[in-house]
C-alpha cells in the first residue's frame, strides 16, 4: 500500500474544498472551505426556508438522502459512528457535496430581485430524480435535466435584474430558451442542455436545438448554449478506490493535488471541441453553426466532479467545478466574455464578497 492510500484510510478530515478556477480553468484562486457542520446547517436552513412556503423535504428523496449522508459524515468525523469500509460511499458523498453547493447558492441569493422567479424550480429539489451536478443520471431522468436548469438560473441570479424560467411542464417542448436573464437591461437567452453521450454529433444536435430555442424567442437578441457534461465525466477514475487484500476494505485513493482531476475535466471538454470542429469541417464550419442566429459563437460547458486531495497531510473531499468554453477563436466576443465571466464568478460564489473587484466593476460598469 503506498503512502497516499494509507493516508486515505484516515477518515477524519473536517473540511472539503470547492476549488475556484478562473474562466476556462485558468488562474486557480483560494479554495472555498465547507465544514461538515456547515453542510448540515445548510440543510436545516433550507428546511426553514421551505417551511415558510409550507413545504418539506420528502422522506426518501435524493435531497433527503443527501442530508442524511451529511449527518453521517459529521457523525463519523466525530467518531460517534463507525465508517463502513466495505461500502463504496463515493456517490453518496458526491451528492452531499453537490447538495451543499446548490443550497448555499439558494440561501445566499434570497435577496436578489429575481429570486422568486427561481422558486418553482427550487421545488424540483424535492422530487425523486437526481439532484447532484457531479453524478451520472440516466437519460430517462428528465428531472435531473431540469435541476441543471435550476443550477444555471442560480448562476445567472446575481447578475440579473429579472429572470424568466420556462415552466418545467413546457420546457421540454423547446419553444423558448430555458432561461431569459435580463443582464444590465439586456435580455439574454440561456438554453440548457445535458449531455448523455460522448458523441460530438450528439452535442452538435443539442447545440442546434438550443440555437433554435433562442432564435424563436422574439424577446431576446442575445443567447448562449450552456451544456452540462456531468454524465460523461469519468468520475470513478478521478476518485478511484482499491480493495485492501487482507481485509477487503475499500480505500479511497487521495491525490497529492487537483492537477490530474482538473486535467481530466479539461481533456473531456477539449475532446468535444476537436471532434465537433472536425464534424462541421473546421473552424469556419464551427462558426457557421452560429452565423445568422442570436447565439454567441461559443458553447459554455459546465463540468463538476469530486475527489480526495491531500491537504495539510490529510485527505480532503474536494469539489472541482469549472466552466469552459468550446470555441475555435482565441478570444471570446466581448459580450459573451462578459456574461461568461459573470457566470463563472457566480459558479464559485464570489458574490459572497461584494467588495471583490469583479463585482464592484460589474455594479459600476
Amino acid at each position: 500500500m503506498d503512502s497516499q492510500s494509507a493516508i486515505a484510510r484516515n477518515y477524519s478530515r473536517l473540511i472539503f474544498h470547492a476549488e475556484y478556477y478562473g474562466f476556462m480553468g485558468i488562474n486557480p484562486k483560494v479554495p472555498t472551505k465547507y465544514t461538515y457542520s456547515e453542510m448540515e446547517e445548510l440543510i436545516f436552513a433550507f428546511e426553514n426556508l421551505l417551511r415558510k412556503q409550507a413545504r418539506f423535504i420528502p422522506v426518501g428523496s435524493s435531497l433527503d438522502e443527501a442530508g442524511f449522508t451529511t449527518m453521517r459524515m459529521l457523525a463519523t468525523y466525530k467518531k460517534e459512528i463507525r465508517h463502513d469500509y466495505k461500502k463504496d460511499c463515493r456517490n453518496e458523498w458526491r451528492r452531499a457535496l453537490s447538495m451543499a453547493d446548490i443550497l448555499r447558492k439558494i440561501l445566499s441569493l434570497q435577496d436578489c430581485p429575481a429570486f422568486n422567479s427561481v422558486w418553482p424550480h427550487i421545488l424540483l429539489l424535492l422530487g425523486n430524480g437526481e439532484i447532484a451536478q457531479n453524478l451520472w443520471s440516466p437519460k430517462e431522468d428528465s428531472h435531473a435535466n431540469y435541476v441543471f436548469e435550476l443550477y444555471t438560473a442560480l448562476l445567472a441570479l446575481p447578475i440579473s435584474s429579472a429572470l424568466d424560467l420556462e415552466p418545467v411542464r413546457t420546457s421540454a417542448n423547446g419553444e423558448n430558451p430555458d432561461i431569459i436573464a435580463t443582464i444590465k437591461g439586456i435580455p439574454w437567452g440561456l438554453a440548457c442542455k445535458v449531455m448523455h453521450s460522448t458523441s460530438a454529433k450528439s452535442m452538435l444536435d443539442r447545440v442546434r436545438d438550443g440555437i433554435h430555442q433562442i432564435d424563436r424567442c422574439r424577446r431576446i437578441e442575445n443567447g448562449i448554449v450552456v451544456v452540462s457534461l456531468k454524465n460523461v465525466i469519468p468520475h470513478d477514475s478521478i476518485w478511484p478506490v482499491v480493495s485492501e487484500d487482507a481485509t477487503g476494505d475499500l480505500i479511497y485513493l487521495t491525490a497529492s493535488s487537483d492537477r490530474l482531476a482538473l486535467q481530466a475535466l479539461q481533456a473531456e471538454c477539449k475532446r468535444y471541441e476537436v471532434e465537433l470542429t472536425e464534424i462541421v469541417g473546421g473552424k469556419d464550419g464551427f462558426r457557421s453553426i452560429f452565423t445568422g442566429t442570436k447565439v454567441e459563437p461559443i458553447i459554455l460547458a459546465y463540468l463538476c466532479t469530486a475527489t480526495s486531495i491531500l491537504r495539510d497531510n490529510r485527505p480532503t473531499f474536494t469539489l472541482i467545478k469549472i466552466l469552459c468554453s468550446i470555441t475555435v477563436d482565441d478570444f471570446l466576443p466581448p459580450k459573451s466574455r462578459a456574461v461568461a465571466d459573470a457566470l463563472n464568478e457566480s459558479l464559485h460564489d464570489t458574490y459572497l464578497d461584494p467588495e471583490r473587484a469583479f463585482w464592484r466593476e460589474f455594479r459600476n460598469g
